[in-house]
């Protein structure tokens, strides 16, 4: 007997005699679809990172740690892929413990910077970039947006920063 929730196909594909399973990404094209949101995080992290150190900017410091937080999201959701439930759920609290303590960390350096008085800057390529790669991840995973609650939980990840991305962007840019 096979296991219905490693299905090749996606719930929507399912025959219509009786309750589909949901599908859990156990698929090597889901798993390339994954390996290419990782590393568009990635890739952008890198370049975010360079220009946060470049210009002293917290703000971009905090966009960076969110496409590293994204990428370590990601790839922790590929390797518990078809995975027991336990392996699943703990992966998940061990990914949450490890997003507030990105957050507190960030906070704390956050606020070390404003009570200094540094000078921040706005950089709009980089600010681009991120929407672009938001954009991309969302675009890659957005076919699997009902998928079991680790695929679904990638594809709200990248949605809404993709959200974000756009929620973010200045009136001047938003008319440019």
């Amino acid at each position: 007997m096979t296991d219905s929730l490693s299905s090749p196909e996606p719930a929507a594909a399912g025959c219509g005699c009786g309750a589909t399973a949901k599908f859990d990404g156990a698929t090597p094209a889901y798993r390339r679809i994954l390996m290419a949101v990782i590393a568009i995080n990635g890739a952008a992290f890198l370049a975010i990172a360079g220009g946060a150190a470049l210009q002293g900017s917290a703000s971009l410091g905090a966009n960076a740690l969110d496409f590293l937080a994204d990428a370590a999201t990601y790839g922790i959701s590929l390797a518990v892929i078809g995975r027991s439930v336990a392996v699943q759920s703990g992966a998940a609290n061990g990914q949450g413990a490890s997003l507030v303590a990105l957050v507190l960390l960030f906070l704390s350096y956050a606020i070390s910077r404003a009570t200094s008085g540094a000078p921040s800057c706005g950089i709009t390529g980089l600010g681009a970039l991120g929407f672009f790669a938001n954009a991309l991840a969302g675009l890659l995973l957005v076919r699997h947006c009902a998928g079991d609650s680790n695929v679904r939980s990638l594809w709200l990840c990248a949605r809404n920063d993709f959200i974000q991305s756009l929620a973010s962007r200045r009136p001047a840019e938003r008319s440019g």
